[in-house]
């Protein structure tokens, strides 16, 4: 299938506390396409939902963050990472 967008259609922004792969499922549910359809376009041929560790880090933010026209900062705040630098207090010495 061909797609003729540089945006999603549908791209709402991440809601608060959304996990990124949450958020992908919300995009393929609302734009009506596959994991491997968001990956093509995305230019991120590894993109799997079967991977949990796409929670845990940055893989793929900017590509969503270019289909979605938010921010990568606001495409980062739904991963892990960006939940433990919330939380996560750094040891004093």
């Amino acid at each position: 299938m061909s797609y003729y967008f540089e945006v999603l259609p549908l791209h709402p922004k991440p809601k608060e506390f959304e996990l990124f792969t949450s958020y992908i499922n919300r995009l393929l549910e609302l734009n009506q396409i596959t994991i491997n359809e968001l990956a093509k376009l995305a230019k991120e041929p590894a993109l799997n939902l079967q991977t949990s560790t796409l929670d845990y880090g940055h893989y793929g933010v900017n590509s969503i963050a270019n289909l979605t026209g938010h921010t990568v900062e606001q495409i980062s705040q739904t991963t892990l990472l960006e939940f433990m630098h919330r939380f996560v207090r750094e040891p004093q010495n």
